[in-house]
């Protein structure tokens, strides 16, 4: 009778939902949970830590091979074989990229790493090198890379790199623009771009990101000559990138350190 009892109540709690509430929850805590706890693996680069989901910018000439550099590093107490997985988001038609890991650089056919690399309990790593070439090229291709440790899984992280190849003397005229670079930087209040050009050039812009790839300002120029004002007085500190964009095509792609005196 006792178990009828028992029978007849899952079925209310079924029907009422409750069970169905509980037993999610109760799933969504182990999941989620085990995640938190299980994570092992940071990353960083010369400008810092580089969080789950960031995006890295690197910028240069399409007849150049761009470099991503990532620092893995193991925060836990044990020794950790960890592989290495790439995805292509959006990439130029023409363009290659390739992954160094696992002791060894792999061809562009090559997504996940066949083999891990071991690193030490509470040790750093930059063996990870993520080459990009345009092969000739131009315009933006944005690559995934993911870390995870061959015992867990859901013990991983990852981040994206964008990579922005760029022609030399990108414009309409066959002149080369003559551009600075931006000063002062770091930067307080403001920071200025001087510029020259001629010919059919004649859209300018600075558009400047945040380090998760984020646009917080877009700024226009007029006339052929003159010096371009980003304001940075109500910008937070810290790490931004900005492009100059000449007739809607990236010239160059420059850091930008926001410091407040």
């Amino acid at each position: 009778m006792l178990f009828r009892v028992k029978i007849n109540k899952y079925q209310d709690d079924l029907k009422s939902g409750t069970m169905k509430k509980t037993l999610f929850f109760l799933v969504f805590f182990l999941i989620h949970g085990f995640v938190i706890f299980a994570q092992n693996l940071t990353l960083s680069n010369g400008q810092g830590a580089v969080l789950q989901g960031d995006t890295v910018i690197i910028g240069g000439d399409v007849g150049n091979t761009l470099n991503c550099n990532i620092n893995v590093t193991n925060n836990s107490s044990s020794d950790l074989s960890v592989k290495c997985y790439r995805t292509e988001i959006d990439t130029v038609p023409g363009s290659t990229n390739t992954v160094c890991w696992g002791g060894a650089c792999w061809p562009d056919s090559v997504s996940q790493i066949p083999d891990p690399t071991i690193i030490n309990a509470g040790s750093t790593t930059s063996e990870f090198f993520a080459d990009y070439k345009a092969n000739g090229h131009e315009g933006t291709s944005l690559i995934k890379y993911l870390f995870f440790n061959m015992d867990s899984i859901a013990d991983s992280i990852s981040f994206y790199c964008k990579f922005i190849a760029v022609a030399s003397g990108v414009g309409e005229s066959t002149n080369v623009p003559d551009v600075s670079a931006a000063f002062p930087n770091p930067s307080d209040k403001a920071t200025f771009i001087k510029y020259k050009i001629s010919g059919n050039d004649d859209r300018l812009r600075v558009i400047v990101s945040d380090m998760v790839g984020n646009e917080v300002k877009t700024i226009s120029a007029e006339g052929k000559e003159g010096k371009m004002r980003i304001d940075t007085n109500d910008l937070p500190e810290g790490i931004y990138f900005y492009s100059f964009l000449l007739n809607n095509k990236i010239y160059y792609t420059k850091k930008l350190v926001v410091a407040h005196q």
